[in-house]
Order: C-alpha cells, then sequence, then structure tokens
C-alpha cells in the first residue's frame, strides 16, 4: 500500500507540475495577445494595399468596421457601397486579407479560398446584374479599365509566389486576362467548354451543357454509359440560332 502511495503522490506531483506550465503558457499568451484593434489596423493596411495594387481611385480612410467586420471604404461602410466594382474589389480584397493574415498569424483561419465571377462588375457584367450597381459610378471609378482586372490576377499570382504552399485559392472565371494568359497557364487545372471541338478542354461542370430539347430519346443522367445521337452541345456565344 506504501508503495501504492508513493507512486500516486508522485503522479499527482507530475500532473500539479504539467498544469503550473500550462498556467503560465497561457498568461504569456494573454499578455502577448494582439488586440482586437491591432488586428483590424492590420487588415485594413493589408486591404489598402490591395485596392492600390489593383488601381482603386481614391484609396483613403480604409479601415474594418467593429461592428460587422467588413470593409469600410473611404468612411463608407460596405453594405452602402453603390459600385459593383467597387464591391467587387473589395470583398475580394477582403477575403485575401483574412487568408494572408492567417499565413502570418496564429489562427483557426482555413487555409484555402474559392471565389467564382471574380471579376463581376470589372467590364464583365451580365445584362441582369446591372440592376445591383450604379453605373454611372463604376463608368466614374474607372471600371471598365483592363487593367484592374489584370492586377487582379497578378496580386494572385504575388501571393502565389510569395506564400506558395501555404494556401490554396480556387478562382472559377469565364477567360483570362489576355496579358497574362502565357504567365497563367501553369495554374489553369481544368478547362471546362461547351464546345467540344476546342484543344485541351472538356466537357462538363456547366450545368446547361446539355440542351434536353436537342436529345432524340429520354436521357437518364445517372446512366454514365449511355450513348445519345444528335447535337447536344451548344455555344452560348453562337447566333447561328
Amino acid at each position: 500500500m506504501r508503495n501504492q502511495q508513493a507512486t500516486i503522490d508522485s503522479e499527482l506531483i507530475r500532473i500539479q507540475n504539467s498544469i503550473d506550465e500550462y498556467t503560465a503558457d497561457l498568461k504569456i499568451l494573454k499578455e502577448t495577445a494582439p488586440t482586437l484593434d491591432s488586428i483590424f489596423s492590420k487588415l485594413a493596411d493589408t486591404l489598402q494595399k490591395f485596392l492600390q495594387f489593383v488601381g482603386v481611385k481614391n484609396v483613403q480612410n480604409i479601415s474594418i468596421s467593429p461592428k460587422t467586420y467588413l470593409p469600410v471604404i473611404r468612411n463608407r461602410n460596405y453594405e452602402n457601397i453603390t459600385s459593383g466594382g467597387v464591391r467587387t474589389l473589395s470583398s475580394v480584397g477582403y477575403y485575401l486579407t483574412l487568408l494572408e493574415y492567417a499565413i502570418n498569424n496564429t489562427s483557426n483561419y482555413p487555409s484555402f479560398l474559392m471565389i467564382d465571377t471574380i471579376a463581376k462588375y470589372i467590364g464583365k457584367t451580365k445584362e441582369e446584374d446591372l440592376a445591383y450597381t450604379n453605373r454611372q459610378e463604376d463608368i466614374n471609378e474607372g471600371m471598365n479599365d483592363s487593367s484592374k482586372y489584370e492586377n487582379l490576377y497578378q496580386y494572385l499570382m504575388n501571393l502565389s509566389e510569395r506564400y506558395e504552399e501555404s494556401f490554396q485559392a480556387f478562382i472559377v472565371d469565364n477567360d483570362l486576362p489576355i496579358g497574362l494568359e502565357t504567365r497563367l497557364k501553369p495554374y489553369v487545372v481544368k478547362h471546362f467548354t461547351t464546345n467540344a471541338i476546342i484543344q485541351g478542354t472538356e466537357i462538363g461542370f456547366i450545368d446547361d451543357a446539355l440542351n434536353p430539347i436537342e436529345i432524340n430519346e429520354e436521357y437518364d443522367e445517372l446512366d454514365t454509359d449511355q450513348k445519345i445521337d444528335g447535337d447536344i452541345f451548344f455555344d452560348e456565344n453562337d447566333e447561328s440560332e
């Protein structure tokens, strides 16, 4: 029994020492932990550098709202920005800023980012989306300037070169900036299309790649071995119909 008691006492001492070490580590973490204001300040600085890099006009009074945690551009809250182009660049820059902060600081923020339609309102706007932007403000902001589109991709490539294996960014876009096609080619993982004759591309990903009207027989989408007769692929840019 004495041996058993000695073993228990020894274990209690070991556990207490561990608790003391953890308590000391916790105290240091609390003392050195950045304040929320300092984090917002760093995020705002990085976001401002991004906006300047891509070519947004009048980049000033950039901050992060302590209420919504969203960007504030020229002292205007994100939700009050009426230029769709400024909103796009602000939101893309904001998420890239969070990603970069997470790379350089201990955090639980995921190390990957997915962005669809990255150039929305930046010279590439569908007719139905025009209702959600102020066209005149987009013109005043110079959102038809193709250099902003190129600078956006250039910023992504710079991040890739700086941090390489530290993050993944999945970008879905209809095409690439003409001036950067060669440099961006190594980054293209998949190229989907509705035009089967384009080399190096695959049919798929796009929901409307199949046109049911053109199918001559009942089609079972779950039957991958089923053969279909007829021209089931179409090109939205084809005006022959």
